[in-house]
């Protein structure tokens, strides 16, 4: 279950870290450029997590910057991971989605509409 957690919670923030850069560029990076800055916060997580994979998508209105997936997928067999890899995780990652999503209205990444 450890390992599971710690997969989930780098799959989290590799998302969230990738989208603050991606809004820092906002309007003037290409695809190509923006790959590294997408998969450097990856790398470091990685090395200084010792987890063993992570999966990211960079994804901002209908346009997908940046997808991939580093390290390995499976240790035991030694195989690397790709942008399809599913993740078995368990329950305690819930929290994670309700936070970003609160971080992205606060900062007004999220447009709300109003019901009767």
């Amino acid at each position: 279950m450890m390992r599971s957690s710690r997969l989930a919670s780098l799959v989290v923030l590799a998302i969230l870290a990738g989208f603050s850069s991606a809004s820092a560029q906002r309007s003037t990076i290409t695809r190509e450029a923006f790959r590294p800055r997408a998969d450097s916060p990856v790398f470091t997580y990685l090395a200084e997590s010792r987890a063993p994979s992570a999966g990211f998508a960079v994804i901002r209105g209908n346009d997908t910057l940046a997808y991939g997936a580093h390290g390995l997928a499976n240790v035991e067999a030694w195989r690397a991971p790709t942008a399809t890899t599913i993740y078995e995780i368990g329950s305690n990652t819930k929290q994670f989605t309700p936070a970003a999503m609160m971080k992205l209205v606060e900062q007004g990444g999220v447009k709300t509409c109003a019901r009767d």
